[in-house]
């Protein structure tokens, strides 16, 4: 995206440009009281130039136009590419030390990028990494263009804003514990033995039996043989088919915080990451979209529409599990994995989660898995 320069051209007189006229005002008086005829001519040439100076300075950024360039997607704190463009559209006049400020740079290296000669008609181009630390979709970047043209006399700025559709969603985060219970099909560990289970897998390896391995993965007849429980390891193992629902639930006098949100939201994106890497398709359910379900497919264009409602999520408390229940109970019929995050610790609301044929996987701030995190059965 690139938007012209429409905002004008702000001067303001550095030191330089506030004694240089002063003192070419005591060189001319000086000499024509001694009647030094060269001090005179200095003295009026460094008048002539304190007053060309800020033509000079307006006309030095007045035909520069810039544009840059930005990724449609990044997380909270990876690097981004930005891509800045400067043109001198002169064709006659250079243009000299054009200091570029940009907002998503202005942490970073010093605030600025340097351009020290514009060659009329041409284009410079400039690309350096930032990170941002906050999520939210941004519109449009406050930037600026700086010089300090002629011979450092005066600040010439220019304020102006870059349009651009940037979102920033946050940064993926899901314990090992979690990817341990997503991948050995614990999920399905409540539905009925004749019932195909909702996890799909290509065969790895045997391995000893570990807390929440599913039941129907265990090899009856290795296990006879060496005297204890081995279960048949998958590869890729994982839901056909998932509803993940949040929640804000707050209980009374319990203060759901700001940091825990946070840390939901990432837990959010890391599942919607896993999701797609493994191919699985699934309905996302929260309280910041007003409970409206958002189909995730495998396209990029409900992925995005997901990640841009994580993006621009508020904190909004609920008083009771109303509509966790109905979220839930519309999921009843289908063999669909549900996963109920919260920022909420998970004692709180748990046991009030319906009980059905179906598990219910639950995640909190406090315990990214525990004991109790599969209920339902």
């Amino acid at each position: 995206m690139s938007s012209r320069l429409h905002s004008g051209v702000h001067l303001e007189a550095t030191v330089t440009g506030k004694l240089l006229p002063r003192c070419a005002v005591l060189g001319v008086g000086v000499g024509i009281w001694f009647s030094l005829s060269p001090l005179v001519w200095v003295g009026l040439f460094l008048l002539t130039l304190c007053v060309l100076s800020r033509f000079l300075a307006i006309w030095n950024l007045s035909r520069i136009e810039m544009e840059h360039r930005l990724p449609l997607l990044v997380f909270v704190g990876e690097d981004v590419s930005l891509a800045v463009m400067a043109r001198n559209v002169s064709p006659i006049m250079e243009s000299f030390q054009v200091e570029f400020s940009h907002e998503l740079i202005l942490p970073h290296k010093h605030g600025h990028m340097e351009f020290s000669v514009l060659a009329p008609d041409r284009v410079s181009r400039r690309v350096v990494n930032a990170q941002i630390k906050r999520r939210g979709i941004y519109d449009q970047f406050d930037c600026s263009i700086i010089s300090y043209f002629p011979l450092g006399m005066r600040r010439a700025q220019r304020d102006f804003s870059l349009s651009a559709r940037l979102v920033v969603v946050p940064e993926p985060e899901l314990s090992p514990e979690l990817l341990h219970l997503l991948s050995s099909g614990a999920m399905d560990a409540g539905q009925r033995e004749n019932q195909m289970a909702d996890f799909t897998g290509d065969f790895k390896s045997l391995r000893e039996y570990r807390y929440g391995d599913h039941a129907k993965c265990i090899s009856w007849p290795r296990s006879v043989q060496m005297s204890r429980i081995i279960v048949r390891e998958t590869e890729q193992l994982s839901p056909a088919r998932a509803v993940v629902i949040f929640h804000s639930y707050q209980p009374h006098r319990v203060l759901v915080k700001q940091p825990n949100f946070e840390r939901s939201l990432r837990q959010l994106s890391g599942l919607c990451s896993y999701f797609r890497e493994q191919s699985v398709v699934f309905d996302f359910v929260a309280s910041f979209n007003q409970w409206t379900p958002i189909p995730v497919n495998l396209d990029e264009t409900s992925v995005s529409i997901m990640l841009e409602s994580l993006a621009v999520a508020e904190c909004r408390a609920t008083s009771d599990m109303d509509d966790v229940t109905a979220a839930i109970r519309a999921t009843s019929g289908s063999s669909a994995a549900i996963i109920v995050v919260s920022n909420t610790p998970m004692g709180y609301w748990a046991n009030l989660l319906p009980q059905g044929a179906t598990p219910i996987l639950c995640m909190d701030n406090h315990d990214a898995m525990n004991a109790d995190a599969v209920v339902g059965v």
